[in-house]
């Protein structure tokens, strides 16, 4: 009768919903164990109890098909499904389990910073559901998995720091949803995926060994707007597509062979970046850039640009005074080059500057001073906080220096005379060196200021200074 159909339809569900409880819980209790659970820290708070797994810390629960969470049973009616594993920095260990493939409504896998080691198990691509898989700073290893690119719906891949090795997969660029993918610090080889999916917005991939070129299908990803290719062995430099590209930032260091296709005389600078319109972020630090710094157009030209660093290359030749006038600079980074002649007096005009390095090169004449007011140091800049200018063979006295400074670095010129005592309205100064210069005396008043770093050098009567000799 009806009455005994609806009271076996009822059983069945209440079995059903007894079933997946008992797999949810015997997966939760095979992932404790087999992480050494009793090891954690902090402790797992309500792990292997008698309550509901809902309650277990790092775990969250929904039910089939709902995009709502609980953290407990009575919270609703049906089976509760593990949709959320958060156990970041927990001290957990050994490989993952195949019984991770038993939590099957899984939407976010988070085990960050722990000592996870040993390669994926194949059950992880089964979870269909997966939007995020957290695996970064843990010692998994072996080859990344072509079955990355069964997850349809995952759109942030965090596997950094590990020792992931072998080429990344072309394959991957059939995750329609990704965003995000990091795998920096890996042993990862091999040359880059020609493109990824045009859902990507950001890559990280520095610190591995990666060669060959950047892939042109790259400039034309309608989304990726940072792009980490830093410490790698890339060749081929920037191409030209890539001034279409809608890129916000862009690290190239430390590729050291990305740029040597020089000319005759030994020039060669990518002048395609003058042409990336949204660029905001560039580091080309020891690429092997060779020869003169080229001038721009401030008007037209990297009108976005925040942070530039040129440092570790051959440049040469003076500094075109143009570049004193790309208004949106927070970070100028020119260090361990050979530029000489004179400091442009119009970097005094980048008035959102925090931080200019053009340490270790071979500038002469003085710091821009007091003559022309309107072309000085000390009343410009406005935000500069951090001053790198040792390793030079800068002449003069010291002049008046932005009242905004934090850090300054004079040590290794030809500077001489006393240390100004306009150097005390310098309120938010913690360190200033000057060593290895011609300087002759420090003011009592520098003394007075307290600095936390203040190093003359060995050789000068300076009872407060904190040299180590």
């Amino acid at each position: 009768d009806v009455a005994n159909a609806n009271y076996g339809f009822e059983n069945m569900i209440n079995d059903t919903d007894t079933a997946i409880a008992f797999q949810q819980r015997f997966a939760a209790a095979t992932f404790y164990n087999t992480h050494n659970g009793t090891d954690w820290n902090p402790e797992g708070v309500n792990w292997m109890s008698e309550k509901d797994i809902c309650e277990w810390e790092g775990l969250t629960c929904g039910r089939f098909g709902d995009t709502d969470v609980f953290r407990n049973l009575s919270d609703f009616k049906g089976a509760p499904f593990v949709t959320k594993i958060d156990l970041r920095n927990k001290n957990l260990a050994g490989p993952l389990p195949a019984e991770i493939g038993l939590f099957t409504e899984l939407k976010e896998l988070i085990l960050t910073s722990n000592w996870i080691s040993g390669t994926l198990p194949m059950q992880l691509f089964s979870l269909a559901n997966l939007e995020a898989i957290d695996l970064y700073d843990n010692n998994l290893s072996g080859e990344l998995p072509t079955e990355f690119s069964n997850l349809n719906e995952l759109t942030g891949l965090y596997l950094g720091m590990n020792q992931f090795e072998g080429p990344i997969p072309n394959e991957w660029a059939q995750m329609g949803k990704i965003q995000q993918i990091w795998l920096n610090s890996n042993k990862l080889t091999g040359v880059l995926p020609t493109t990824f999916s045009n859902t990507l917005e950001e890559i990280d991939l520095r610190n591995n060994q990666i060669g060959g070129p950047l892939p042109v299908g790259y400039a034309s990803m309608p989304k990726l707007a940072i792009l980490n290719l830093e410490n790698n062995s890339l060749t081929g430099g920037i191409p030209d597509v890539f001034a279409g590209s809608v890129l916000k930032e862009l690290y190239l260091g430390s590729n050291s062979d990305l740029f040597t296709d020089v000319d005759e005389n030994g020039n060669f600078f990518p002048m395609v970046i003058f042409n990336m319109e949204y660029i905001e972020v560039l580091k080309l630090d020891g690429c092997g850039i060779a020869g003169r710094l080229p001038s721009l157009d401030y008007n037209t030209q990297l009108t976005n640009l925040r942070v530039l660093n040129l440092d570790n290359n051959k440049l040469i030749g003076n500094i075109p005074a143009p570049w004193g006038r790309v208004g949106s600079l927070v970070g100028l980074h020119m260090a361990n080059n050979n530029f000489m002649w004179n400091l442009p007096w119009t970097f005094r005009n980048l008035g959102s500057l925090t931080e200019l390095d053009l340490s270790q090169n071979s500038l002469t004449g003085q710091i821009p001073n007091g003559v022309n007011f309107d072309r000085d140091w000390g009343s410009g800049f406005g935000s500069l906080q951090i001053m790198k200018l040792d390793g030079n063979q800068l002449i003069g006295q010291i002049p008046p220096l932005p009242p905004t400074l934090v850090e300054i670095y004079l040590n290794d010129n030809k500077l001489q005379g006393p240390i100004p005592g306009s150097l005390v309205k310098l309120t938010a100064l913690e360190t200033f060196t000057f060593q290895n210069n011609l300087i002759q005396n420090v003011p009592e008043e520098i003394c007075q200021m307290n600095l936390g770093s203040l190093i003359g050098g060995c050789d000068l009567d300076c009872p407060c200074c904190t040299d180590t000799c």
